[in-house]
């Protein structure tokens, strides 16, 4: 499982290199959404309503682009800490966007001592506008130690971009 841990955090440094590599000229000036920008996004969970912040940047390149973030879902008796990784295509002008990444999680339950951890595909469609944007992002399965999960999670999120 460390090496698996450590791929992870080995290709998002990668991808970190990779997209600065791209020119400057590749960033969309003209569109009415902004270009790149770092956000902080509140939320709360579908059905069940656990509250969740987050905090990334998003690399944008034409009509597509590069989400990292991390975040934190907590409750009262369990909380959990990702760091998710994205890829976005914007569609309709660069208004709406669909996704995909995968999450390194791990979950903490208080009530009794108990820590899991895991890697989770994850899949988002949203709404951007120049300052703000509302997504929705969905995850089904975890891959943890003791095997493949099925862990389901939505959440509505609104971020603030900066």
């Amino acid at each position: 499982m460390k090496i698996i841990i450590c791929y992870i955090f080995a290709t998002l440094i990668g991808a970190q290199t990779a997209l600065s590599a791209f020119p400057e000229k590749t960033i969309p000036k003209d569109k009415g959404n902004g270009s790149s920008y770092t956000y902080v996004s509140v939320g709360v969970g579908i059905p069940i309503p656990v509250p969740n912040f987050q905090v990334g940047r998003r690399e944008k390149f034409d009509n597509s682009a590069v989400d990292v973030s991390i975040g934190l879902v907590t409750a009262v008796i369990a909380s959990r800490i990702y760091g998710n990784c994205s890829y976005l295509k914007y569609v309709n002008e660069g208004k709406y966007y669909i996704g995909a990444g995968g999450s390194v999680e791990v979950a903490v339950l208080f009530c009794e001592p108990f820590i899991n951890y895991g890697l989770t595909p994850t899949f988002c469609v949203g709404k951007e506008n120049e300052k703000r944007f509302h997504q929705i992002r969905a995850s089904l399965i975890s891959f943890t130690p003791i095997g493949i999960g099925i862990y389901p999670d939505i959440a509505y999120q609104y971020g603030f971009k900066f």
